[in-house]
């Protein structure tokens, strides 16, 4: 039996990291959201006024390389050379420049441990996407973007308090698009097409469950993936999500897993029982995390599933996540 379960953590743990290299190379990081913004309103700008945007923009970007290289002072000068020269964007795109420049103050206030001042450039850039958002929906994208960066920060600096209350806010916009601290941001989600909102969901939740708790709170939180953190994050989401009367298939996986989070374990077997669909369609993360807990359901309290009526599509879906080099699970080598 105990093989049986290292054997599913090992395979699944693989997963996971294969997951996180996926995570920097899918659909939503492959083009950077500038060149959407220029694209979408170059109609309203002059020839310098795009040269203007590109150049400070290429400057944005190698101030943040100089940084993550940990090249302060390269940084510093590049910032302070951009401050110097005041650009005065053309107004259509405005916000959403100077919110790409925030976010990049922003991390050098991180790469000198100044949390504070980190966070607050953070909230800065949000309020600038939000209101770039108002003519450019696509741009609310950066919200997200921004918010995850506020949780690494909110990491390091020990608040966990607040990074709890912090991802739970960021997991419930994403999957429902409620913004309680600007309606702006609520209205702008649901005018973005429903491929970028899965885009943008698939991005937020595998920097969330997979980034942030699989590396980073792994060394305070307990052993990686079942953890408070994670458990936590989705009951409190549940709780607000259930308020909003947004359901889908992603929220009913929520739900399910909040059940179980909550002490039902029953509770959560029925409802996948009658919300089988809503699982075999939702986020491949949260279907993960399903599919692991119901592995420990069935290892822990010896139970034999193999008579129910979709025990062969969660195999299926198991196999599906299996490292093709590793062996794959048959029925009877998985029944308790």
């Amino acid at each position: 039996m105990a093989g049986l379960q290292e054997g599913i953590e090992a395979v699944l743990g693989k997963f996971i990291l294969a997951e996180i290299k996926q995570s920097q190379t899918n659909g939503f990081n492959a083009r950077h959201i500038f060149h959407d913004l220029e694209e979408n309103f170059k109609d309203n700008l002059t020839e310098d006024e795009v040269s203007t945007m590109f150049y400070a923009f290429l400057k944005y970007e190698e101030a943040l390389s100089k940084f993550k290289q940990k090249q302060p002072s390269s940084g510093n000068f590049i910032l302070t050379h951009l401050q110097a020269l005041e650009i005065e964007y053309n107004k259509s795109v405005r916000s959403g420049m100077n919110s790409l420049f925030k976010a990049v103050v922003a991390y050098q206030a991180y790469a000198e441990l100044n949390y504070e001042a980190a966070l607050y450039e953070l909230s800065d850039a949000i309020q600038l996407a939000i209101d770039q958002g108002e003519t450019f929906p696509l741009f609310l994208a950066c919200v997200q973007e921004q918010w995850l960066n506020k949780l690494r920060v909110l990491f390091k600096a020990k608040n966990l308090s607040i990074l709890e209350s912090e991802t739970i806010g960021l997991i419930v916009y994403s999957l429902t698009g409620r913004f309680e601290m600007d309606p702006r941001a609520e209205a702008g989600f649901f005018k973005i097409n429903s491929e970028m909102q899965t885009l943008m969901l698939d991005h937020v939740l595998r920097n969330i469950i997979l980034r942030l708790s699989g590396q980073d709170l792994q060394s305070i939180q307990g052993p990686f993936y079942f953890n408070d953190f994670i458990q936590a994050i989705i009951k409190g989401s549940w709780e607000r999500i259930s308020k909003t009367q947004v359901f889908n298939f992603n929220n009913n996986v929520i739900k399910m897993l909040s059940t179980l989070y909550v002490g039902d374990a029953v509770g959560f077997l029925a409802q996948l029982y009658d919300n089988f669909d809503a699982f075999l369609t939702a986020n491949i993360i949260l279907r993960s995390i399903v599919l692991m807990e119901l592995y420990h359901l069935q290892i822990l309290n010896n139970l034999d599933l193999s008579n129910h009526r979709n025990y062969p599509t969660y195999f299926e879906c198991f196999n599906q996540l299996c490292d093709p080099g590793l062996e794959r699970y048959d029925n009877k080598k998985s029944v308790a």
